[in-house]
């Protein structure tokens, strides 16, 4: 952060009053976004006010927050006093922004019912915080435990140090380089303003002590140091560049070698502005760390310089590693967790009754996979959705239903009735000849009848029709059983034709068209199909009462809508029936 710092006489009526440089630590909330954390980081000294750069002061605590009602630049100001009573002021500038929406690329999780996840937060932020608190295992941690009953959506608030550390080479794993030092470099760091890099102080120098970590953390390279005896001897520098108007987050990690008392190391950045000081411990060994913010304003770079305080020859040696420089971010994003509802296994139709010969088509839904039972040869397709069963009897069919996202799998099983083939009779009366032109067919063992080749039929349907076919014909006849089954059958009627020398065409000798239903008509119809035919009847006066061509034409014993006297009438037929041509002539006698 930028700071700039104003040195006081010190309290009133103190005079020559040099207070000692001064700092504090911003710290963002991920629980609250808004509200930002103060601590005063001086050693021993304490707060006296605090200027929250929005009009708001703050109690005299060593460590405060405040909570801003908007994003911006703030300038906060800490007036604090260190042991001596000595006063010093130190004002930093931060950035109170919030990245939104950036955190996830994926912002819906679907997640089976009666099922959990782990919500995908970043591992690696300072602060996690996720809301609403409803079915998590935790809120401040980054991958806690979901378990929602419902469609639910949280929030996900982060405090990340964002990006690569801007530090080269900060753990020293590169050896002696990525960093500048007005200390010499020496194998056995035994001179004042030596040092050395190395994993194991105690092996540069014997005088150093043999910390733990010299073994525990055998990878665990630093810079081990023997103090200068030079005042403002940089013991470490690093200019690397930075992003203007960014808070950043810089820290690093000492330790005495030796037993020593007041080490202290100040830490400076552009211009000598004093952003803190590390005092280390008195026992050797004890590590510590340096922690503070840095608003960049309008630099680009960032020249971080250490420098030791104690500048004795003795009991001066102390290591450093550990050093980062990265952006510290304030996130937040959401996302939804939606819950898949268990699957819905359904096959249309739930059951089926069939007649013998029919089929029936299953339609499943609600599953990715299926599997038809019994699978031979009465299911076409067995592993699809949709398949055709032919079932010669009764049958359950099975078909195994699996979803394939939440691995739900259950059974549907569909019962097929097949009804009892009806018994269906079919006879008739007798084939026919040039002399027998009709003949009767029977069905039995149905309600319904429905013939086929119908124009040589009296009634197509009837059980009981008169056929006066032509030639040999099949006739066909739908029969529709008391179950609703329909079965076809067929019957044959030969025309047989071979002994034409017995056609004998005879007419009847008198007709009584008085429409009692008998006899009341004259005409060839039984004579069967006839070729050019022509039938014409007289009076006695020679007039034509009737003329037809179609053989299935009757005299009725009228002329012109008027009925004809009782008395004999001649007729000429002439034609060609099934069995050949015929021509005759003879008389009729009219009785009414």
């Amino acid at each position: 952060m930028s700071q700039t710092q104003t040195k006081s006489n010190g309290t009133a009526g103190a005079i020559g009053c040099q207070a000692e440089p001064g700092d504090f630590k911003v710290d963002f909330n991920a629980c609250k976004q808004h509200e930002v954390f103060f601590t005063n980081s001086a050693a021993n000294g304490s707060a006296i006010s605090w200027n929250f750069g929005d009009g708001s002061i703050g109690e005299p605590e060593n460590r405060t927050s405040h909570v801003y009602n908007a994003e911006g630049i703030y300038v906060v100001t800490l007036i604090a006093k260190d042991a001596k009573g000595c006063r010093d002021t130190t004002v930093k500038k931060f950035l109170l922004q919030i990245d939104t929406g950036h955190i996830f690329s994926t912002k819906s999780f679907p997640l089976c019912t009666g099922t959990n996840m782990n919500l995908p937060g970043d591992s690696t932020a300072v602060q996690s915080f996720w809301s609403p608190p409803d079915y998590l295992s935790g809120t401040d941690i980054a991958l806690p435990l979901c378990a929602p009953l419902t469609d639910t959506r949280y929030q996900y608030n982060i405090v990340k140090r964002d990006g690569a550390n801007l530090i080269t080479n900060g753990n020293f794993f590169d050896g002696n380089t990525g960093f500048t030092t007005k200390y010499k470099y020496d194998s056995t760091a035994t001179g004042a303003g030596h040092y050395f890099i190395s994993t194991n102080p105690h092996q540069v120098n014997p005088f150093f002590e043999t910390c733990p970590w010299d073994t525990l953390y055998s990878l665990d390279t630093m810079m081990i140091v023997n103090g200068s005896t030079l005042p403002n001897t940089t013991v470490w520098n690093s200019k690397p560049q930075v992003t203007p108007n960014t808070n950043y987050i810089f820290s690093f990690i000492g330790a005495p070698l030796t037993f020593t008392t007041a080490l202290q190391l100040q830490v400076t950045i552009n211009n000598n502005q004093v952003i803190g000081r590390l005092g280390l411990p008195d026992t050797p060994c004890v590590r510590k760390k340096f922690m503070t913010t840095w608003f960049s304003g309008s630099d680009t770079v960032a020249n971080i310089r250490i420098i030791d305080l104690k500048t004795d020859s003795v009991n001066n040696s102390f290591s450093l590693d550990s050093f980062m420089l990265k952006v510290v971010a304030l996130k937040t994003d959401s996302l939804l967790v939606s819950i898949r509802p268990t699957p819905v296994f359904s096959v249309q139709p739930a059951s089926a009754i069939i007649c013998p010969g029919d089929s029936v088509t299953f339609t499943g839904t609600g599953a990715d996979q299926y599997e038809w039972f019994p699978s031979t040869t009465t299911v076409a397709t067995p592993d699809t959705s949709g398949t055709t069963a032919f079932p010669s009897a009764t049958t359950t069919y099975k078909v195994v239903m699996s979803e394939n996202v939440c691995n739900v799998t259950d059974s549907v099983y569909i019962p097929v009735y097949v009804k009892a083939k009806p018994t269906v009779s079919l006879t008739k009366s007798n084939d026919l000849t040039c002399t027998v032109t009709h003949a009767t067919l029977y069905a039995t063992g149905g309600i319904r009848y429905h013939w086929s080749e119908d124009s040589t039929l009296s009634d197509s349907n009837t059980p009981n029709p008169v056929a006066w076919p032509y030639q040999t014909t099949t006739y066909h006849v739908l029969v529709t059983a008391e179950n609703g089954c329909v079965i076809q059958d067929s019957i044959q009627v030969k025309v047989i034709t071979a002994d034409s020398s017995a056609s004998t065409f005879v007419l009847p000798t008198a007709f009584t068209p008085n429409h009692d239903g008998l006899n009341d008509r004259f005409g060839v119809h039984y004579w069967g199909y006839m070729d050019d035919l022509r039938f014409a009847i007289y009076n006695r006066w020679g007039k034509m009462v009737f003329y037809t061509t179609d053989s299935q034409k009757c005299w009725d014993g009228t002329y012109q809508g008027m009925a004809q006297p009782t008395g004999t009438y001649v007729y000429f037929v002439k034609g060609t029936t099934i069995c050949g041509p015929v021509q005759h002539k003879g008389t009729v006698t009219l009785l009414r």
